[in-house]
């Protein structure tokens, strides 16, 4: 596991990609980084879980791409200020615990797995809950 220290916990933005050292870690805790308002994970092949969302009040907008083995985002419930989500090509994605409980204004999910909880987010765009929903290419 990859736990961020309390001395990142100024960070605003984020991003990690293409990173051989954080390729292999199976689990990434964000927990610490409660400033952190833009997180951006791409490329890292080995990351199978999130954990420590929920605990980041700031975070308006999550944007995960190509990490070929993520099956679970942790509960992003707490993320109040949550307002864009952008998840492409991750084939084994799952479950994004807590997305339910958002009140977002666009939401893009390209190639990914079965995620469980999609059926949900579209009865929600028809009443009006987005301004954008983008849902493609993903498994039954």
């Amino acid at each position: 596991m990859v736990r961020f220290s309390c001395q990142m916990g100024n960070l605003t933005s984020l991003d990690i990609s293409n990173r051989e050292s954080l390729a292999e870690s199976p689990l990434l805790d964000f927990s610490r980084l409660e400033n952190l308002k833009k997180l951006r994970l791409s490329h890292l092949k080995g990351l199978t879980e999130m954990s420590g969302l929920g605990e980041l009040g700031y975070l308006a907008e999550l944007d995960i791409r190509y990490c070929d083995s993520l099956e679970m985002i942790g509960s992003l419930s707490e993320s109040k200020r949550l307002k864009k989500i952008s998840i492409m090509e991750c084939s084994k994605l799952r479950e994004i615990r807590g997305l339910n409980k958002l009140f977002l204004a666009s939401i893009q999910i390209e190639g990914c797995g079965s995620v469980g909880n999609i059926d949900e987010l579209k009865k929600r765009c028809v009443w009006g809950s987005f301004d954008e929903l983008e849902v493609e290419n993903n498994a039954d």
